[in-house]
């Protein structure tokens, strides 16, 4: 990543859990933490996922710059 990589991982999953995390996880689901690193195309842009899946229910993809840690979008499924 051209410009660092951010890793507190603590403030992603607590901002996570604040943008729906914490509803599911009382269903169940358990927070997971990946990192992509972006292409030439993007600038090198990479992003952070924090994904939740209930068993046979809901899921939430709450998504972080990878540089800076921002938040970005939740998207419900």
């Amino acid at each position: 990543l051209k410009s660092g990589l951010y890793l507190d991982v603590k403030q992603m999953l607590a901002t996570a859990s604040e943008k729906g995390g914490a509803a599911l996880m009382q269903k169940g689901a358990l927070p997971s933490v990946e990192l992509s690193a972006g292409s030439e195309i993007n600038g090198y842009k990479g992003l952070w996922f924090v994904n939740y899946q209930v068993k046979g229910g809901p899921s939430l993809q709450v998504t972080f710059d990878g540089s800076t840690g921002k938040f970005e979008k939740a998207i419900p499924n």
